[in-house]
């Protein structure tokens, strides 16, 4: 049996993941707040004195800069089946199954679901045979698409998961991006991913470069949640690509005098060495 998360499951679950928030800023003072933040970053390895941080228009002292590398990490990892991905069919079932397989190898924990107009997120941890089952239990790719809606909500169960612990949080999407069913604009989704700073990472599976409209949301929600988009034209290995930017995930900790008032505030980080390559989220949480 296969449970949408917009019914029974998100219901039992909405009431435990409406409030939680996991990158934000906690008060030191009346005017100033610490924000522990994570991002993605490639290339060289960077020192703190490196970056340089603005927060609504302020200048931000970085405090830390650590490798999340050897942190434990909780993800939830979602494919797309519905009618527009039918052609990708077999290749997201063998790679969504590849990707679970190679995650759980690393010791990370997380969830397994999938979705078309509706969403199927199991809310135990995921295991590779029950993930068999789920992937006998689909039948025909078919339906309308609620991209935002699934990343949204994947999103508040890996943040609820992972509050109050050191754990890295991860969405990983297999999907064309062409969202035709989502009850959250696209905007609002983003909005709300940042309120619980879950980096979201795409895998997009565009064979027609006209498609830009696609293109361009999944190059917007993940380099703003402080993830990456890895577009393929066509079916060929990404896994390891997508390991590596895991492997390059970095916790900060900035200062800033921003007062915390429990609204998004705009994060912007800089670096002269044209060898590093930042994805941060864009906005984050006064708290």
């Amino acid at each position: 049996m296969r449970i949408s998360l917009f019914g029974t499951v998100f219901l039992s679950l909405a009431s435990l993941l409406a409030p939680c928030q996991s990158v934000l800023l906690s008060a030191d003072s009346p005017q100033q707040t610490t924000a522990r933040v994570l991002i993605t970053i490639t290339g060289d390895t960077p020192q703190k004195d490196q970056l340089t941080a603005v927060v609504d228009g302020h200048p931000a002292q970085i405090d830390d800069l650590t490798s999340g590398k050897d942190q434990p990490l909780v993800f939830a990892l979602l494919f797309d089946i519905s009618g527009s991905a039918r052609d990708k069919e077999a290749f997201e079932r063998q790679s969504s199954l590849e990707l679970l397989r190679a995650l759980l190898a690393r010791g990370y924990t997380g969830y397994f679901g999938d979705f078309n107009e509706e969403i199927y997120l199991g809310h135990k941890f995921a295991s590779e045979d029950p993930a068999q089952k789920e992937l006998k239990s689909i039948g025909e790719f078919r339906g309308g698409s609620a991209v935002y809606d699934a990343v949204v909500a994947a999103a508040k169960l890996v943040n609820h998961t992972a509050a109050q612990t050191q754990a890295r949080r991860a969405i990983f999407v297999l999907t064309d991006g062409r969202d035709n069913a989502s009850r959250i604009g696209f905007k609002e989704a983003v909005r709300e991913i940042q309120q619980v700073g879950v980096p979201v990472y795409f895998v997009g599976l565009v064979a027609d470069p006209r498609e830009q409209k696609a293109i361009r949301e999944m190059e917007t929600l993940s380099g703003q949640t402080g993830g990456t988009l890895i577009l393929l034209a066509r079916p060929k290995p990404f896994i390891s690509q997508l390991l590596q930017l895991l492997e390059n995930q970095y916790w900060m900790t900035v200062i800033s005098p921003v007062a915390p008032d429990h609204k998004l505030h705009s994060l912007s980080v800089e670096t002269p060495q044209k060898k590093i390559q930042l994805s941060i989220p864009a906005q984050i949480v006064a708290r």
